[in-house]
């Protein structure tokens, strides 16, 4: 019996050990105990929602605007999921932005005491001045890890990467159109005119 035991601490430390050196936390303390790892799910039952609530979809925007996001995730008693990381790349910036980061701050991430706590929703705001002008676009990418029970005592672990762009426009390029419009009936009014004339004086002519 001892062996048994000394033989299930040990499965549950390898598995501790694996979710450390692959990155990802499979245990919800809140989950009842025993359970069985039984691996990773390369497809999760859960979706991120990213919500892009400015700028909006194709919309002309000045050189300035604001970048207003929430990313968020629905746990239930069977499944548990934390974001690890969030962040956005803008069309005119070289690199992406992270705005929210996930920390552990033991070697292995063996101690969740001293971990920042784990949020399944997060939002953000920025202001961006100077927009370069032309059609322009912001992805906003989420990392984020879990686990879920199936039958029985198993337990397996996912891993989530999900992103959502959002287009739009900056500056005057999108008000050529509405200018070359009333250019444009100028221009045929124009020419018009200059038709009617020449008819008035080639009959003036006869």
């Amino acid at each position: 019996m001892l062996v048994k035991r000394k033989a299930l601490t040990l499965a549950l430390i390898l598995a501790v050990l694996f979710s450390a050196v692959a990155g990802i936390a499979f245990v919800n303390l809140g989950f009842a105990n025993p359970w069985l790892y039984r691996g990773l799910d390369p497809s999760p039952p859960v979706n991120a929602e990213i919500s892009i609530f400015s700028p909006k979809k194709s919309t002309a925007y000045s050189s300035n605007l604001t970048l207003n996001f929430n990313v968020s995730f629905v746990n239930s008693t069977d499944v548990f999921v934390y974001i690890r990381s969030v962040c956005y790349k803008a069309s005119w910036e070289t690199e992406n932005k992270t705005v929210y980061i996930w920390n552990y701050y033991d070697e292995y991430n063996l101690n969740p005491y001293d971990d920042d706590p784990m949020i399944s929703e997060y939002s953000h705001e920025q202001n961006f001045t100077n927009i370069p002008e032309g059609r322009q676009n912001i992805t906003i990418t989420v990392i984020a890890s879990g686990s879920y029970h199936a039958e029985g005592l198993s337990v397996y672990s996912f891993g989530i990467n999900e992103s959502k762009t959002v287009d739009f426009t900056i500056g005057i390029t999108s008000l050529s159109a509405s200018v070359l419009i009333p250019i444009a009936t100028s221009g045929a009014s124009v020419a018009v005119v200059s038709i009617g004339l020449l008819a008035y004086f080639k009959k003036r002519k006869r």
